[in-house]
């Protein structure tokens, strides 16, 4: 089946809406497949299967449907790890070659 996360907390779980459903579907963190529960956000579409859970249908092998480029930039200037040079929000990769993502 296909849904939207509807909603997530700070303690691993969510729910996720479907379309022509009334109720929502609980799914717990342990639940994802190729995905982190920090990394999924609100609004993404995931597919998933509905299973009997103790207090009623929940979603298991909740996937996301599309997969979607996450950038996250930091700034990190005094990082320091062999290999890596970081000046600002610029990592140099190599022993200081120029080349950077």
């Amino acid at each position: 089946m296909k849904g939207t996360i509807k909603t997530k907390t700070d303690r691993g779980f969510g729910f996720i809406s479907r379309d022509g459903e009334v109720k929502d579907l609980f799914f717990h963190s342990k639940d994802l497949i190729g995905v982190e529960f920090d990394a999924l956000q609100v609004g993404a579409t995931v597919t998933f299967d509905v299973v009997d859970g103790e207090k009623g249908p929940s979603a298991k092998n909740v996937k996301l449907a599309e997969k979607h480029l996450q950038i996250t930039y930091i700034h990190a200037p005094r990082l320091q790890l062999p290999g890596f040079y970081c000046c600002g929000k610029i990592f140099f990769i190599g022993k200081k070659s120029g080349l950077w993502w």
